[in-house]
């Protein structure tokens, strides 16, 4: 599946309001890169209190500058809502 620049793949967790999935970001020259991609469900896409909390999510999660954090990418709201991250490769925190 595409949306926009990114190429999804698998999907890798499920959580409350999001998936997360596998993706590829496609640039400029050939230039790609593996990434995770946090879905907003469709069904809270359209209550504005869930957008905000999700945006508000991604915000404060791209201030956090650590090792053992994720980096936020970017925040795409075009068809849908989704935050790109990161992908780090390996057992999840819940293994």
């Amino acid at each position: 599946m595409r949306l926009g620049r990114y190429t999804l793949y698998g999907e890798l967790a499920a959580g409350g309001m999001a998936t997360v999935h596998l993706a590829r970001a496609h640039g400029g020259a050939g230039f790609s890169r593996v990434v995770a991609i946090k879905r907003l469900y469709p069904q809270l896409a359209r209550d504005p209190d869930f957008v905000a909390m999700f945006v508000d999510e991604a915000r404060l999660a791209s201030r956090i500058h650590h090792p053992n954090v994720v980096q936020t990418l970017d925040v795409v709201h075009e068809d849908e809502l989704f935050v790109v991250m990161e992908y780090v490769h390996g057992e999840s925190l819940a293994r």
